[in-house]
């Protein structure tokens, strides 16, 4: 198996944004940003907050016929 790094994102959590663009353009991909979206759900969001949680449940609102 070899990695598809045109559709791989590196993100850095407390690291430089100069390292992370080295990273970019050693690794080919592109820089991508916390919260991220996972399976339809955010990863690094704060699950206390409502606004987290809207996306998500708009979609099962929509796919239940509310």
């Amino acid at each position: 198996l070899k990695v598809n790094f045109a559709k791989s994102s590196v993100i850095g959590v407390n690291v430089n944004i100069d390292l992370l663009g080295v990273a970019e353009r050693f690794l080919h991909c592109r820089v991508g940003l916390l919260p991220l979206m996972y399976l339809g759900l955010p990863v690094g969001a704060n699950p206390r907050n409502e606004r987290t949680w809207k996306p998500l449940l708009d979609t099962l609102a929509k796919r239940l016929g509310d």
